[in-house]
C-alpha cells in the first residue's frame, strides 16, 4: 500500500507542480521524485511532525496543496494539536497521509500502535478521514484528496500482496462498498482488516451463515445510508477494526443504529478499551489480540447461537 501511495503521489507531481508533498524522514518518496524530475515538490522535514503540520498549513495558505507525510502515531497523537488547531480550526487544504495505522508497528509496541486515532481525530470539525482497505484504493482515495476542498486525513496500512479488488471502482467520498454480497448477518470493517472479513464471509458460508462485508472507506463523512440498509436486510451487525472500539468505527455505526432507533443487537469486534497485547509480525499481534480469521469467526458464531 505504501507503495501505492508513492506512486500515485509521483504521478499527481508530475501533472499539477502546485503539488508539494512534505515528509518526515520519508526517503523513498524523496528518491522517487528526484527521479522523476519532481525534486522541487518534495520537502523532508526531518523527525518532526508538528513542524511538518504547521509548514503544511503556511503552504496551503498561498495555494499550494500540500501532502503531509508521516507515521500515524506521532501525526495522530504528538502533533494532534497542530491538526487540530492549524488545519482543521483554520480549514487548511492540506492533505495528511498517516501510514502504519493499526498495529502496523508490530514490533515496537503500544507506543506506535495507532489504535486510538480515530476516536481522536473523528470529531474534529472540517476533517474528512479515509480508510483504504487496499493498494487500489489507496490510489483512488489520494486521487479524490486533491478534488475535497478541506484538510483530508488518510489512514494507510502498509500491508502488500492482500488486494481485495480486481480493478478500480468508481470511488465517492462519504460512501462506503458491499464487498461480500449476504442476507444472514452484516459485518462493517474498515482498513486492511478487510482481507480478514472476506475471509471471514468466506468460510461462514460453509457453515450455512451468508454475511454481508461492508468496507468502510470513508469514516467521515459517514455512509449512514448503507448501514440503514443493511439492518433493513439482514441480522446481527458486527464491527470489525484494528482499532479501540470506543471512538472508532464501531461507535460511528453505533451512532448511526441509535439515530434509526434500531433494535438490531450490535457486536463490536476490535481492541476492547485496552492497549494491545505482545509483539511479532503483524499477523501473530492480531491472533494475540483476537483479531485473527479464527477469533473473528468464533465471535460471530458465538453471537449468532446467543
Amino acid at each position: 500500500m505504501i507503495n501505492a501511495c508513492y506512486e500515485i503521489l509521483n504521478e499527481l507531481a508530475l501533472y499539477d507542480k502546485n503539488i508539494v508533498v512534505l515528509g518526515s524522514d520519508a526517503m523513498n518518496i524523496a528518491e522517487r521524485f528526484q527521479k522523476s524530475g519532481c525534486e522541487k515538490q518534495y520537502i523532508d522535514m526531518g523527525i518532526a511532525e508538528s513542524t511538518l503540520l504547521a509548514a503544511a498549513a503556511g503552504f496551503s495558505d498561498v495555494g499550494v496543496i500540500p501532502f503531509a507525510y508521516a507515521n500515524a502515531p506521532f501525526l495522530a497523537y504528538r502533533a494532534n494539536e497542530f491538526i487540530r488547531d492549524d488545519i482543521c480550526l483554520q480549514n487548511r487544504n492540506v492533505k495528511i497521509i498517516a501510514y502504519s495505522t493499526g498495529l502496523d508497528y508490530c514490533t515496537l509496541g503500544p507506543t506506535h500502535h495507532a489504535t486510538e486515532e480515530v476516536g481522536v481525530l473523528r470529531s474534529f470539525p472540517n476533517l474528512t478521514i479515509l480508510s483504504p482497505a487496499s493498494a487500489i484504493e489507496v490510489q483512488m482515495m489520494i486521487r479524490e484528496a486533491v478534488k475535497v476542498q478541506g484538510p483530508v486525513y488518510i489512514k494507510l496500512g502498509r500491508e502488500s500482496g492482500r488486494e481485495i479488488y480486481s480493478m478500480e471502482y468508481p470511488f465517492e467520498v462519504g460512501h462506503a462498498k458491499i464487498v461480500h454480497e449476504g442476507n444472514d448477518v452484516t459485518l462493517v470493517s474498515t482498513s486492511t482488516i478487510t482481507y480478514e472479513a472476506i475471509k471471514v464471509a468466506k468460510e461462514a458460508e460453509k457453515k450455512g451463515i451468508s454475511i454481508r462485508v461492508i468496507n468502510m472507506t470513508s469514516l467521515k463523512p459517514f455512509d449512514k445510508a448503507i448501514i440503514k440498509q443493511a439492518v433493513a436486510d439482514t441480522g446481527i451487525i458486527y464491527t470489525l477494526e484494528e482499532h479501540n472500539i470506543i471512538g472508532g468505527l464501531g461507535t460511528a455505526v453505533a451512532e448511526v443504529m441509535a439515530e434509526l432507533g434500531s433494535s438490531r443487537k450490535l457486536v463490536r469486534i476490535g481492541i476492547n478499551d485496552c492497549f494491545a497485547r505482545g509483539y511479532g509480525n503483524h499477523d501473530e499481534i492480531k491472533e494475540t489480540n483476537g483479531l485473527s480469521v479464527k477469533d473473528i469467526l468464533i465471535k460471530i458464531f458465538g453471537s449468532c447461537i446467543d
